[in-house]
């Protein structure tokens, strides 16, 4: 005579919840995977175009730079020279950069970054000035950061002839309309 074997039944529900479960993982695992490469797509598009900027910078080969209006003239006390404040203007200006960052780094270089709020036209420039000394001049993108817009400047030591009190400026261009920054005044050894 043949003993039924009562744990068939739960066998069948164990193999079935497992399969259930199983399936579920696979489902989730592959949605999570789709949903990282979205993002790091996002990711990868930003950092190409600002890692080609950089580069571009770096090899002095900027073609950006070169589809920029020449440099505005700053007065020694930051205020845009009369020259350039005669040109055309939109009915609303540039919004105003706002210079949160402006110090000498480790290696020496000078780190400028001002940021936008809303801003995501045009581009900025840089002036770095000494008074009776020289001024240097750097163009970048405005890119956007994780809540704000900004534009980063990295100005090598090299570049500055003396050390002592140096004025920056940014000055946010769209178009011909322009509006600078608060002057900052940034110690360099």
């Amino acid at each position: 005579m043949k003993i039924k074997n009562k744990k068939t039944p739960y066998k069948k529900i164990i193999l079935s919840v497992s399969i259930v479960i199983g399936i579920l993982i696979i489902i989730l695992t592959i949605a999570y995977i789709f949903s990282v490469n979205n993002e790091n797509k996002i990711i990868t598009t930003q950092t190409d175009k600002t890692s080609s900027i950089k580069q571009e910078q770096a090899q002095g080969t900027s073609t950006p730079n070169s589809d920029l209006p020449q440099k505005t003239p700053i007065n020694s006390d930051g205020s845009i020279s009369e020259s350039k404040s005669k040109v055309e203007t939109p009915t609303s200006p540039p919004e105003k950069p706002s210079l949160d960052r402006a110090d000498q780094v480790t290696d020496g270089s000078i780190k400028i970054v001002a940021t936008l709020k809303e801003a995501s036209k045009g581009y900025c420039e840089l002036q770095l000035s000494k008074t009776g000394s020289q001024t240097i001049s750097h163009e970048a993108y405005i890119v956007l950061g994780s809540m704000y817009y900004s534009c980063s400047f990295n100005v090598p030591r090299n570049e500055m002839t003396s050390s002592g009190q140096w004025n920056a400026v940014v000055i946010h261009h769209i178009g011909s309309a322009i509006t600078s920054s608060d002057l900052k005044t940034i110690e360099v050894n």
